[in-house]
Formats: structure tokens, C-alpha cells, sequence
């Protein structure tokens, strides 16, 4: 029931005040978050690359273990 009336309150409320098509614009601001946001993303993303460089495992090891993992079990 409130959200009901709340959402017939806000109806009301902003009936007659549309700002006209011309006078709405995304300004620098969002230019500003959306270059952020492509910055921070590259930077992760190159972090990560570093990051994934950096392991080193065996690959003898996984072989060995795929295999012993092939035999059935004994009972």
C-alpha cells in the first residue's frame, strides 16, 4: 500500500516539470567517470596479465596426476 501511494506521490510531483529536450546534456562530469572507469579497467587488466605471468607450475606434475586419476579405483 505505501508503495503505491509513494509511487503516485512522485507522479504527481514531477508532472509539468519535463525539462526541455535541449537542456538535457550528460556534461563533463560523466565524460569524466566514464574515462575513470576505462582507466581503472586497463590498469586491472594489466595487473592481472602481470600477475598471471608471474605463476609457474609443473607441467609434468599435472600429466602424472591426470593419469593416476585414469586407473580405477581398486577394491
Amino acid at each position: 500500500m505505501s508503495a503505491t501511494w509513494l509511487a503516485t506521490g512522485l507522479v504527481t510531483l514531477t508532472e509539468g516539470t519535463t525539462p526541455d529536450a535541449s537542456q538535457v546534456k550528460p556534461g563533463w562530469v560523466a565524460f569524466a567517470i566514464v574515462v575513470a572507469l576505462c582507466v581503472v579497467t586497463t590498469l586491472l587488466w594489466l595487473n592481472m596479465r602481470k600477475q598471471l605471468g608471474r605463476i609457474r607450475f609443473e607441467e609434468k606434475d599435472t600429466q602424472r596426476r591426470r593419469r593416476s586419476s585414469d586407473q580405477p579405483p581398486v577394491e
